[in-house]
Parts: structure tokens; C-alpha cells; sequence
């Protein structure tokens, strides 16, 4: 079975990409664009999966009716609903937030899940729960979904076994965006990581 999906290139492969030498000067701006994009990352991925999610439900709002789509989305794929609020809460509760409400049987709404928790401690550690708790769905169902296709691709699995991994994965892909709120709450907090992951890349180019 293979072990991966992609390769991940070393730090001094990234450097030579970057093409701007290897001075202390050059190692930090490779470093603060590093540092961005993995700040971000998360971030332009739930946004894209918000637009392809609502544009999946306005293609089946128009073909089969609002009931459908509802059914569909909130019903036929509830698995990864479920899966959403999970990952909000599990990463809310190791963060140190105060979870105070959790369901995934909101009838009426357009989105029938939520979670309701309450930030604790410092202002600093209160943005590391926000971003970390925003982006959750986002970083547990990429991580679910490469997992599942990983055994799709290389699992030799029987049919069923295939139809049931596609038939998760489809739930896991319809929620794993971001919401709007949930985009606001992360890139108001992320700041606090941008520091952090600079000195890791930094570090990283220094040894490497």
C-alpha cells in the first residue's frame, strides 16, 4: 500500500525554489512567506468550499426544489455534519473553551447544526481557540478526506467498501467549509500564529 499521497519538499528544496540565496535576510523572507501561507492556507480552502457549497445548493434548489436540497444537504450527507460540529467541539474543549451547547438537529434552519462556546483565558490564548476552533471542520475534514481516499486509491478494498468511503466522502466535502462567521472569527485571531510559524520556518532554514 503506498504511504503517501504527495511528497512534501525538505526546507532546502523551498529555499532553491525561492531562488534568493541563503543569507540570514533571504532565509526570513522565505520564511515570513511560508509563515503566511500556512496561516492562510486553511483559510482559502474553507472559502472556496463555502462557494462551492452554496453553488451546489442553488444547482439543486433549481433542479429539484428546495426540500431536496435540504435533504440533501443536511440529511443524505449527515455524516459529515456531523463530523462538523465534532471537530468544533473536540477542538474547542482541548483549547480550554468552554463548550455550552452542541446539536445537529436544528429544524427550520438552512444549515440544521451549531455549537455554542465561550472563549477563556488570556486575550492571546483566546484568539489561539478562536482561529483553532473556526477552522477546525476545515483541517479535520482535509485530513478525514486524504485519509479515506488514500484507501480508496491504493486499499484494495471490495466494491462496497469502495462505495462506502465515496459515499463519506462526499459527506465530509459538503462540510467542510468555513462558514462567513467562522472565516471572520479565524482571520481576526490568526495573527498569533504568524510569529510562531516564522521562527519554525526560520529555524528550519537555518539547519537545513
Amino acid at each position: 500500500m503506498e504511504q503517501s499521497l504527495i511528497t512534501i519538499p525538505t526546507m532546502k528544496q523551498v529555499i532553491a525554489f525561492f531562488g534568493w540565496g541563503d543569507s540570514l535576510l533571504a532565509l526570513s523572507g522565505v520564511s515570513l512567506v511560508l509563515a503566511l501561507c500556512a496561516v492562510f492556507f486553511l483559510v482559502v480552502v474553507g472559502f472556496f468550499m463555502n462557494l462551492a457549497e452554496k453553488a451546489e445548493l442553488c444547482i439543486l434548489r433549481k433542479s429539484f426544489g428546495w426540500s431536496f436540497a435540504s435533504f440533501f444537504h443536511n440529511r443524505l450527507t449527515f455524516p459529515g455534519l456531523v463530523m462538523h460540529e465534532c471537530a468544533h467541539a473536540a477542538f474547542a474543549m482541548i483549547t480550554g473553551s468552554k463548550v455550552t451547547e452542541i446539536s445537529v438537529f436544528d429544524d427550520g434552519r438552512e444549515s440544521i447544526g451549531h455549537i455554542q462556546h465561550i472563549l477563556r483565558g488570556p486575550k492571546f490564548w483566546r484568539a489561539v481557540q478562536s482561529t483553532l476552533v473556526s477552522c477546525a471542520p476545515t483541517a479535520v475534514g482535509l485530513w478525514l478526506g486524504a485519509f479515506m481516499l488514500k484507501w480508496i486509491l491504493y486499499g484494495n478494498l471490495p466494491l462496497w467498501g469502495d462505495a462506502i468511503l465515496w459515499y463519506l466522502e462526499v459527506c465530509i466535502l459538503n462540510h467542510i467549509s468555513m462558514s462567513t462567521v467562522d472565516l471572520g472569527y479565524y482571520i481576526s485571531s490568526v495573527w498569533v500564529f504568524i510569529l510562531p510559524f516564522f521562527g519554525l520556518f526560520l529555524t528550519l532554514g537555518l539547519l537545513a
